[in-house]
């Protein structure tokens, strides 16, 4: 299950610029699969785009930082507004329509 928390709507274009980051427990659960789909969908942002992937273990102070409460947790940062994703992240497609990248 994903759960999406949005602050109003926006469609994306192939010309934004797209910044995600994606924290995450070392290799715990379902840490693999939910890194194998971030991956696809890393391949798929255009070449200003970014994905950054944090693992909490190696760097806990992020947590506070980025208010983050839950893992996975899968972050939009920009364009605002704001796309926070927290849960099971296995569905591409679901990500990426949740996250506006369709």
């Amino acid at each position: 299950m994903i759960s999406a928390y949005r602050i109003g709507e926006l469609r994306l274009t192939e010309d934004v610029e797209v910044t995600l980051k994606c924290f995450y427990a070392g290799k715990c659960g379902n840490t693999h699969a939910t890194l194998d789909v971030l991956q696809q969908l890393g391949a798929s942002l255009n070449q200003t785009s970014s994905l950054e992937m944090v693992d909490l273990m190696e760097h806990p102070q992020l947590a506070q930082e980025y208010n983050i409460l839950a893992l996975p947790t899968l972050l939009r940062v920009a364009p605002h507004p704001p796309i926070r994703l927290v849960g099971e992240l296995s569905d591409l497609e679901k990500v990426r329509t949740v996250l506006q990248l369709d």
